[in-house]
């Protein structure tokens, strides 16, 4: 069924969960529907429903695939975690962008070492059909992820820090409601206003951004949609209370995430 349907795999040590609901909303918010895949379930709306892995089991996300295909879902948002890469649970799915987000410390107890991990993200790049590769230079891992893409695959990068990439956050002012910004592409510019605190989501959202415009999407109108944005669970998500106080909850369960 993804032959037929525009779907984008996100993957990274953090941020997938992320990149993949900003990728979904900003498509619904263009009058694109788009069904969403990962930590959080599968959904065509902010639905929070149980999921036992990142990545469903082969048959599972090819049922799931096919459920929205026949509703007529052109497009996908979907989380692909090295488990499901080196198990060869997405084999089989046409990407047509995939996404790199970053790598840090994390499931060495199943890959054991960081470089068997980078070679497990790596696979997504060399997917057969894929036609983007969008890549996070703020990252020490860029490098090796860009030179792993397969031969005729357009690569874009993105930065959040305002480095030299393809698409790139400048003059950040950071307030209590989130963040304003500019987005400097190879399809124009434009000005922002995030609702999502933190330099780590202006990189999510940056790529979601690309990969929407990749998806056909005209970039004034996903930046117009920015500020609409609805919260994403557990995800930087602020608590609203009367008790004078900021109340934030994050999944942050690694080194990196913690930090940033």
């Amino acid at each position: 069924p993804s032959q037929s349907m525009h779907v984008v795999g996100i993957t990274g040590t953090n941020g997938k969960t992320t990149t993949s609901r900003l990728f979904a909303q900003l498509a619904r918010a263009c009058d694109l529907r788009c069904g969403v895949i990962g930590t959080l379930g599968a959904s065509l709306n902010e639905e929070v429903s149980e999921s036992t892995n990142t990545t469903p089991d082969a048959i599972a996300l090819q049922q799931q695939l096919a459920h929205w295909h026949g509703q007529g879902v052109p497009a996908v948002g979907m989380e692909v975690s090295s488990h499901a890469l080196v198990q060869g649970r997405v084999n089989g799915v046409t990407f047509e962008t995939a996404v790199y987000t970053n790598l840090s410390h994390d499931h060495l107890d199943y890959h054991g070492s960081m470089a068997n991990y980078a070679r497990a993200k790596m696979r997504l790049f060399a997917m057969q059909g894929l036609r983007n590769a969008v890549i996070n230079v703020d990252d020490d891992m860029a490098a090796l992820i860009a030179a792993g893409v397969s031969e005729g695959v357009q690569i874009l990068t993105y930065s959040a820090s305002g480095a030299g990439a393809d698409i790139r956050v400048v003059d950040a002012t950071f307030h209590a409601g989130g963040v304003r910004a500019r987005l400097q592409t190879p399809w124009g510019e434009g000005a922002f206003d995030s609702p999502f605190p933190g330099r780590f989501n202006l990189a999510n959202l940056a790529a979601a951004v690309a990969a929407l415009v990749l998806a056909g999407q005209d970039l004034t109108a996903v930046l117009a949609a920015v500020p609409r944005l609805p919260p994403i669970s557990g995800r930087m998500q602020s608590i609203p209370h009367d008790l004078g106080i900021r109340v934030v909850v994050d999944y942050a369960h690694t080194p990196d995430a913690l930090a940033q």
